[in-house]
């Protein structure tokens, strides 16, 4: 927005952490870019899907610290990912001016939700123990699969992994299509999401995978070692 110099937006939609790459956008840059926003009246949704992730046990790190600064700003999340209540269908919007609520609430339907979602997402909030152990969980499997990556390194060189701040990772080969690879994966019983056709990245080759527990990880890198390295 800020390169754009003369255009308009009505309204900007960013997600953060960024789908699908996962990496978090500091609060700094976003409080920059809702300064901008403001001043040339843009309303800006901050998608937190995968917010949970980074967040911290003592402090949500969230846009929704700039709600009373800005009236243009409306926070969503949603209990699909860390909560692990995606058929609920459940999620919620912080907005920072009664007269957003309102203008949601005109296209809302009459019934959004049953009574047993949103039951279930009243006990995911009440649940922090859980959030907390999921994130702990996550950190421990990213940690141990970069240490695997480096280790087998000269094994792994046609691959690029990108780092990432929520329990998903960008990847490519460097020869191989994503078409391909996304191919050849799932033959070798590893479902990956294939991003190639994904607006801002498309033909690029990346591919996206969920970290896992229980030898998972393991695994799908003794796989990509043996089959593809």
């Amino acid at each position: 927005m800020p390169g754009d110099k003369g255009k308009k937006y009505r309204l900007l939609w960013i997600s953060n952490p960024v789908n699908p790459t996962g990496q978090f956008i500091a609060l700094d840059d976003i409080h920059a870019l809702l300064s901008h926003a403001s001043a040339t009246g843009t309303f800006v949704v901050i998608d937190e899907a995968y917010g949970e992730y980074t967040d911290r046990p003592d402090a949500i790190r969230s846009a929704s610290a700039f709600l009373k600064s800005y009236p243009n700003l409306m926070v969503l999340r949603t209990f699909s990912k860390v909560h692990c209540l995606p058929s609920a269908r459940v999620g919620y919007m912080i907005a920072s001016s009664e007269s957003l609520r309102q203008a949601v609430n005109t296209y809302r339907p009459m019934f959004p939700f049953s009574w047993f979602s949103l039951y279930m997402a009243q006990l995911a909030v009440l649940d922090t123990d859980y959030v907390n152990e999921i994130r702990k969980r996550n950190l421990e499997r990213k940690t141990h699969f970069f240490e695997l990556i480096r280790e087998k390194n000269s094994e792994l060189g046609a691959f690029s992994f990108l780092n990432s701040d929520t329990n998903t990772l960008m990847f490519r080969h460097r020869n191989l299509g994503a078409d391909a690879l996304h191919e050849l994966l799932a033959k070798q019983g590893f479902l990956t999401a294939n991003l190639n056709r994904l607006t801002g990245i498309q033909n690029q080759g990346f591919l996206r995978m969920t970290l896992h527990g229980d030898g998972v990880n393991e695994k799908f890198i003794d796989a990509i070692k043996n089959h593809f390295a």
